[in-house]
């Protein structure tokens, strides 16, 4: 190959492999390109046959799985250069696995992470330019044409969460330079995707005060608020309850963006957290738990409502029940947690 295949797997996935453009109907199957999407996220790290096969099949395995698995990979090579050997070359045959060969391929999701990386130990415009090139590499949901299985849910929510920690940062960087339009930009889209993200409401509402939108501003409160309160039974907390009232007692911006600063925050996740999404494929160990698709996630300080517990075994604001399951309630302050498929429990902080 005298140019490195380009890979995407934010959105559904696409391959670029000489003049030949693939999507997800252009690898012989939907196992084959489920096959190589799992070891795309294996990052050129072998993964197990054994390991494929409870990621491809779960408890219903083929009868012979070691067949099964050599036959979707032979389809898959094929379908990346029919008549070369640039599919068998990309595609690598390890002692009992299968990884992707990163030379000679570029892969976005490794594109992204190489600009948070520069992200974290740069500052001022250099910083936020590494910041927004990621956004804009993770625009698209990862895995798009994989929406229901488990091992792409597990990945999507784990970059999902590095990409709002890098919305904040981006969104902390424009606030420092006076730029309201790209704080409320980044602001906005993270409280779209999570709505009870209190650090991107401050930053909103201090925009709109910068863009001389202060009404709109205490709306926003008022709408996060109301979220709170509805969905998990809890107060904004006091930095948020900090900036409005100095918003509605006409503090100048400048204040507003010292108070409300988020400065500090990781861009990066642990490095443990790393290694865990990387033995997610290799071996099973380390599994982070299920996502919790439809119940909000709070991790929270300062000072708090608390509400009265519902009595046991009462659904959580906003967890609904899910496959007739229990629900062990744990007391205020919680948060809807899934802890296995099907069962939603209140935790402490």
């Amino acid at each position: 190959m005298a140019h490195k295949v380009r890979i995407a797997i934010f959105g559904a996935i696409s391959v670029e492999i000489g003049d030949r453009s693939l999507g997800p109907k252009d690898f012989g199957g939907v196992k084959p390109k489920q096959l190589f999407e799992i070891l795309l996220i294996g990052r050129g790290n072998p993964v197990p046959k054994d390991r494929v096969a409870d990621l491809l099949w779960g408890d219903d395995p083929p009868q012979n799985i070691s067949a099964s698995i050599e036959t979707y990979i032979s389809v898959l090579r094929k379908s990346l250069d029919p008549v070369g050997d640039a599919g068998r070359r990309l595609v690598r045959t390890e002692r009992e696995a299968y990884s992707i060969d990163l030379d000679l391929a570029s892969l976005d999701i490794d594109e992204l992470n190489e600009h948070l990386q520069r992200a974290e130990h740069a500052v001022g415009w250099t910083k936020r330019h590494h910041l927004e090139a990621a956004l804009q590499i993770g625009a698209a949901e990862l895995l798009a044409d994989e929406p229901y299985a488990d091992w792409a849910v597990r990945v999507r929510d784990h970059y999902a969460q590095r990409l709002r920690e890098a919305g904040i940062a981006a969104a902390e960087a424009a606030l420092e330079t006076g730029d309201w339009l790209s704080t409320h930009r980044h602001a906005d889209r993270i409280i779209h995707g999570d709505p009870w993200n209190e650090a991107a409401y401050r930053q909103l509402m201090i925009a709109l005060v910068g863009m001389g939108r202060r009404p709109d501003a205490v709306l926003a409160f008022r709408r996060l608020q109301a979220v709170l309160r509805e969905e998990v039974g809890l107060e904004p907390d006091r930095l948020t309850v900090d900036v409005i009232d100095l918003i509605t007692t006409g503090a100048d911006v400048e204040t507003l963006v010292s108070t409300g600063s988020t400065a500090g925050r990781p861009i990066e996740l642990e490095p443990a957290l790393e290694r865990r999404m990387q033995l997610l494929l290799v071996d099973g160990g380390g599994n982070p738990a299920p996502p919790a698709r439809r119940a909000p996630r709070r991790v929270r300080s300062g000072a708090r409502h608390r509400p009265t517990p519902p009595p046991r075994g009462a659904g959580p604001p906003g967890c609904p029940r899910r496959g007739g399951s229990g629900i062990r309630t744990v007391g205020p302050p919680w948060s809807c947690e899934v802890t296995s498929t099907d069962v939603y429990t209140r935790r402490r902080f």
